[in-house]
């Protein structure tokens, strides 16, 4: 780039400028700078916007970033003058005040963007073309050089070594800065890569590596393979670029790293400044990227619908920030395309099934944030461009509305509807398109309504035009077309307590059925009404400290008088009471006070003691201050530090007496002071308690009144960190003084923390919500009434503590009822473990006993084995093969085939023996005289030796064979004497006595074992019997615990409800293999997420075959309507048409049962969109 220097010092003000530093060191060093606008510059501006509608003063302070009670201020102030408080709002503008530093500093860009937001964009297009001087035709102007335009006025060289020189915006080369930042970004990791290895810390840094992609082998294997500065570089860049390099801070700083400060901090200073001023679009023009990518590396994108001529990389920015909390460390901006806005990053594969996962949860979220289309490796996650988007939301005065916008326009709509319906609650977001070019959707009420309730429409028919939709765009004060419809449900026992009412959308493309889902009131948990507030709080007043006790209807206006008029005070503590209406008034009785030793060091003054009921009654905010009872405590120097003090309150309804117990902690004087909130909401069968903390208690209050209007809030105090950026942490684990006996109390978070910064952020525009802690509080039926649970607070000044006071919610006769149901299962679950005692017992006689018998099957053979020993001993000659059997001493060769007798059988058959003749010889049952008998008829038969091996070796007992042989030598050949012959017959004998022994001892064993497997069978049966009563008591129990909650079921037959399933299913056939087949096989992934099936790659009909096979396994009603509510879901994740459809199977299921069998299949078919589902 060749630059033309011309050194000027710039005296126009009103022009942006990138300014570049030539430093006489040498270099050439760039950064975007934005000429700053100051109260100098009033009347200037004053003059640009002469045209401007001033009756939008208001719309302008808020954006510029001015906060609501100075506009009241201003408007108190100067009453009607329109002219004056647009003038006196631009002025706090200029000075900066609120918070318009976090919104963006005063300039003329800045000043445009705000009158453009405001709906004047004819005059914010001016504003930018005579401030922006070099706006002119682009091929007027080379592209390779910067012209430096000259300014009257001197440059004086000797009062600095630094020139400046001024290039106007429009000749800034965006590529050519965004490579200037990447080699920064170079430079600063090569220092920090520097230090790691002086430090030797290189392994450190890998273990913080590894522990960001903590499940991806292919990166862990990276890091490890990770030995030399190269390598650490490109690692370090493959997790680091320009667009998460706050990233990069939070790296160095957490592993304590060596860095140059200065220069990352202007990094991020450039980095941010180019975000907040480059249009998403001309970065898009240039096809920047910021990094490539890496093989572990997917790719998502977000396709939404901002208007492109104002949104800046900042704006995407912030969008991750609120939409993706925990997963923004791991998204990184590539590159975005000019389709549409197009925001393409990178994620790390482990996170892939995670992230979409998150997406289709937050879906509704991020369609509200502007987002149309989600991709995620090129699978389409959802896609809303196009079309429209019908919204149904609720009331407080039972009234429901029905818009609808261009689906592109939500986001506006529904800060429309915060905006201007603070409490509604928005139910249900329905995408569609329209069935004619300009024609209307209507509601259509075709059924009655169930006894008690009322549904009528404000004006017949209920339509709304496609022209009107479409003249809705967010600003020009523009207001989207509704049809209103009251929806009332009588207090009456015959009134059905749950309203759904079908109303039918037609006019569109897919005609569906919506459901209007209502509650009456009265059945809605809501907390005991208490018709008074008080608070608890002190301050200091010079040497001494004042506590009051002020009282009031509403608790808001109490807290905005304590923030207003001190705040500097402490509130210590909540009161909820009513007073006694035969008195009227309420009397703290300070004689009854009860002190700890540490009160001795002070000394108390009562100045008033009485709170009369008309006083608080005509308590007015705006007008006057709360009526209050006050006490003055003086302490000694040398008085303890913190004080426990209780007061007694007389005079409140039902005669009670409230002790008051709190704790002054002078400790807090001069500190930075936060509010601390509890409230507690009733989830059917637990309390869900909540701690939120914030600056501003009235902020706090506003936020629960808009979103939790049915909470109990219990406890508000005041509290100070004890280190700067610290947090508040509960701590659940300290010991209790009172019995929490059956009670569960379980944080949703460990450790349970709100961070000082987060709270510090609650009050700007990107963080609606305060941070906060959830608790979940469960009392079991056998619980104690009461509980009382102390939750200790660190990381605050002073010793301070959360107190959960809370009774059990079961009703005590079913509680009764339960409990003995448990007795009883008790003594049954005792009386198991007795005959599980006695099996125990049988099996091990059992075992013993086959131990046994193994040891006499061991002896057996060892003898047999001795028994062939001895028969080789005599050396009987062998016989010439021609003999016969009849030739030898059958007796003893029944001796030689003594270890097969077993076997007689089969070796008759093998020697030809006829059957007829081995039936007759079966017939003895005892195997060795059986043997015997064979061994004759074989020999009366003349059957040869030759014969009887040739059998043998047939059935395999050819280890008989050499033994066979040897005793065919002649007997009387083989022994030398008679002495010898006679030894050997005689141990023969013996050995034969002991085997005919051991084989009556196995018999007898064989015996012992039958007993015994009788024995086990008989109390398998026993415990059978036991186990079916088991099974029917435990299922009584959860049939009494289903009727607490979802009332009586004990009639219904579940084979009829899943017969009833199954018919609606099959009707639904031809539905279901109509549907778009591109979205089945996320349909089955949906299915195999919720386990309705095993695998992927099924087709529609083995989807269905596998839910209809396991429904079948479901015993109990609340099992087959989770089982079906899996499966509609599993539709409604999918979108569009089988969202569709998921609607119609769910309320077909619904009909089809209540018409047969009588009563409501519960099951949820309302596709829930809007903002609570993203506030839950």
């Amino acid at each position: 780039m060749n630059v033309v220097c011309m050194m000027h010092v710039v005296i126009d003000t009103y022009h942006t400028y990138l300014c570049c530093e030539w430093n006489l060191g040498g270099g050439l060093q760039s950064h975007f700078k934005m000429a700053e606008l100051g109260i100098t510059d009033l009347n200037n501006i004053l003059d640009e916007l002469k045209l401007f509608s001033k009756n939008r003063w208001e719309s302008f302070g808020l954006k510029a970033g001015l906060y609501q009670p100075t506009l009241d201020k201003i408007k108190a102030k100067y009453k009607e003058d329109i002219e004056l408080c647009f003038k006196e709002c631009l002025s706090f503008w200029l000075r900066k005040e609120d918070k318009v530093n976090e919104e963006g500093e005063p300039t003329w860009l800045r000043l445009a963007n705000i009158v453009e937001y405001t709906g004047d964009r004819a005059i914010a297009e001016e504003i930018k073309k005579n401030h922006n001087p070099h706006d002119t035709d682009p091929h007027d102007a080379d592209d390779s050089n910067v012209e430096i335009g000259s300014t009257t006025g001197a440059f004086d060289s000797s009062n600095s070594d630094t020139i400046e020189l001024v290039i106007a915006i429009n000749d800034y080369d965006m590529e050519e800065e965004y490579a200037a930042m990447n080699r920064k970004l170079s430079k600063i990791l090569t220092f920090a890569i520097k230090d790691i290895f002086n430090k030797q810390s290189l392994e450190d840094i890998k273990a913080y590596l590894a522990g960001l992609h903590r499940e991806s082998t292919e990166m862990i294997k990276r890091i490890k393979e990770t030995v030399d500065k190269v390598d650490l570089m490109a690692l370090l860049r493959s997790y680091f670029s320009l667009s998460n390099v706050s990233a990069l801070k939070d790296f160095v700083e957490d592993l304590e790293i060596d860095h140059n400060s200065k220069e990352l901090a202007d990094l991020l200073n450039r980095q941010n400044t180019f975000y907040e001023n480059i249009l998403a679009k001309d970065f898009a023009k240039k096809a920047i990227e910021d990094h490539k990518m890496c093989k572990t590396d997917s790719i998502i994108t977000f396709k939404v619908s901002w208007n492109q001529d104002t949104a800046t990389l900042k704006e995407f920015e912030i969008f991750l920030s609120r939409a993706f909390k925990s997963h923004k460390i791991y998204i990184r901006l590539r590159v975005v395309c000019q389709s549409l806005l197009t925001f393409v990053c990178s994620i790390p594969n482990w996170l892939l099934e995670e992230i979409t996962e998150y997406v289709n949860k937050r879906k509704d979220h991020l369609i509200s944030e502007g987002v149309v289309e989600v991709t995620i490796d090129s699978a389409i996650i959802f896609n809303v461009e196009g079309g429209y988007a019908a919204i149904i939301f609720y009331e407080p005065n039972d009234t429901m509305t029905f818009t609808a916008v261009p689906s592109n326009q939500l986001p506006a709509l529904l800060k429309f509807i915060k905006e201007n319906h603070s409490f509604a609650e928005v139910d249900v977001i329905h995408y569609f398109h329209f069935k004619s070019l300009h024609g209307f959707i209507e509601l259509n009420l075709f059924e009655k309504p169930p006894t008690g309730w009322t549904v009528k429409p404000v004006v017949k028919p209920c339509r709304l035009y496609q022209d009107d939709i479409d003249k809705f765009n967010g600003i020009d004060c523009s207001v989207p077309p509704c049809c209103l419809m009251s929806i009332c449900g009588l207090f009456d026992p015959k009134t059905k307590s749950v309203l759904h009412y079908p109303v039918s959308l037609n006019g569109i493309e897919y005609p569906v059925t919506l459901s209007v889902h209502r509650v009456v009131k009265s059945t809605i948990p809501t907390s005991p009404i208490i018709s008074y507030t008080g608070i608890v709080y002190y301050e200091r007043k010079e040497d001494d400290y004042l506590v009051a006790f002020i009282a009031a209807r509403n608790l808001k206006s109490l807290v905005k008088y304590i923030e207003e008029q001190h705040p500097l005070a402490n509130i210590v503590k909540l009161v909820n009471f009513d007073f006694n209406s035969n008195l009227g008034y309420i009397k703290l009785n300070f004689n009854a006070t009860t002190q700890d030793k540490s009160l001795t060091q002070w000394t108390t003054e009562p100045q008033s003691g009485k709170l009369f009921q008309k006083d608080v009654d005509n308590f007015d905010d705006a007008l006057d201050y709360p009526q209050s009872c006050l006490i003055s405590f003086y302490g000694t120097p040398d008085a303890a530090q913190s004080m426990q003090y209780s007061l007694l309150i007389e005079g409140v309804a039902d005669g009670d007496t409230l002790f008051i117990d709190f704790t002054l902690n002078p400790s807090l004087s001069g500190e930075v002071l936060y509010i601390g909130l509890v409230y507690y909401e009733w989830k059917l069968t637990e309390y869900l308690m909540t701690f939120i903390a914030g600056k501003k208690g009235t902020e706090l209050i506003q936020y629960i009144e808009e979103y939790h209007p049915l909470v109990e809030i219990d406890q508000i105090f005041t509290f100070s960190f004890s280190s700067p950026h610290g947090f508040i942490e509960l701590i659940f684990d300290s010991s209790q003084d009172d019995s929490c006996e059956g009670w569960t109390v379980q944080p949703f978070v460990k450790p349970c923390r709100l961070y000082q910064d987060d709270i510090d952020r609650f009050d700007d525009s990107n963080y609606p919500f305060p941070p906060s802690c959830l608790t979940s509080v469960h009392g079991s039926f056998d619980a104690v009434p009461k509980l009382r649970y102390s939750i200790p607070l660190k990381g605050v000044v002073g010793t301070m503590a959360i107190f959960i006071d809370l009774k059990l919610q079961l009703e005590k006769d079913v509680a009764k009822l339960i409990n003995e149901l448990h007795s009883i299962e008790a003594t049954f679950k005792e009386e198991m473990n007795k005959k599980d005692g006695e099996i125990a017992a049988s099996k091990k006689k059992l075992y013993d006993s086959l131990q046994k018998q193994s040891m006499i099957a061991k002896e057996k053979q060892e003898l047999s084995e001795r028994m062939m020993t001895l028969i080789k001993e005599q050396e009987i000659p062998k016989k010439p093969e021609s003999l016969k059997l009849f030739d030898y001493d059958v007796s003893k060769l029944e001796i030689v085939l003594q270890p097969m007798e077993d076997l007689w059988f089969q070796l008759g058959h093998q020697l030809n023996v006829e059957v007829s003749l081995l039936s007759d010889i079966q017939e003895t049952k005892d195997t060795k005289e059986q043997m015997r008998s064979l061994l004759q008829l074989c020999s009366d038969k003349g059957v040869t030796m030759m014969q009887l091996e040739g059998a043998l070796e047939a059935m395999d007992q050819k280890n008989l064979i050499p033994v066979l042989q040897e005793f065919s030598k002649e007997l009387e050949a083989s022994l030398s004497t008679d002495g010898s012959k006679r030894l050997l017959e005689l141990e023969l004998e013996e050995t034969k006595a002991a085997l005919e022994t051991c084989k009556s001892k196995q018999q007898e064993q064989e015996a012992v074992e039958e007993m015994l497997k009788n024995e086990l069978i008989l109390k398998d049966r026993t415990i059978s019997e036991f186990a079916k009563e088991k099974s029917q008591l435990l299922e009584l129990i959860n049939q009494l615990q289903d009727e607490k909650q979802n009332g009586p079921s004990a009639t219904i037959d579940i084979n009829k409800v899943k017969k009833v399933i199954n018919d609606v299913l099959v009707s639904y056939y031809a539905t279901f293999n109509s549907l778009p087949k591109r979205s089945l096989n996320y349909f089955i992934s949906q299915l195999l997420i919720v386990r309705l099936v095993g695998t992927q790659g099924l087709t529609m009909e083995e989807g269905i075959d596998e839910f209809k096979a396991s429904l079948s396994f479901k015993k109990k009603l609340p099992q087959v309507q989770e089982h079906c509510q899996k499966f509609v879901n599993a539709f409604r994740s999918v979108g569009g048409i089988y969202a569709d459809t998921a609607i119609a199977l769910g309320e077909d299921w619904i009909e089809a049962i209540r018409n047969e069998l009588g009563f409501d299949f519960n099951i949820d078919t309302v596709r829930h969109y809007g903002l609570h589902s993203y506030y839950d």
